[in-house]
């Protein structure tokens, strides 16, 4: 089975190809593709996964082609944000 797991910073983005043989979950594909040792330590509790755009738990199991990503943690909602811009 074909998957993707992908995780991106402002400047840097890694998409990584895994075939497995048998059905996994969503976060053993993480695990799997070893990109949680480019996320600082104290952020790894704070993760949220998703699977082709929608959040998922983790225990979700994948199906052929699907594409896991890795979203980093809100230090600020995007609302607050844009305000704080505009100003």
């Amino acid at each position: 089975m074909d998957i993707k797991v992908v995780y991106a910073l402002r400047d840097q983005q890694w998409l990584i190809n895994l075939k497995v043989v048998d059905k996994i979950t969503l976060i053993e594909a993480v695990k799997l593709s070893g990109l949680l040792q480019y996320i600082p330590e104290k952020e790894r509790n704070n993760l949220n996964f998703g699977i082709n755009g929608r959040v998922k738990p983790q225990n979700t199991f994948l199906n052929f082609g699907d594409r896991v990503e890795i979203y980093r943690p809100r230090f600020i909602d995007p609302k607050q944000l844009r305000k704080i811009r505009s100003k």
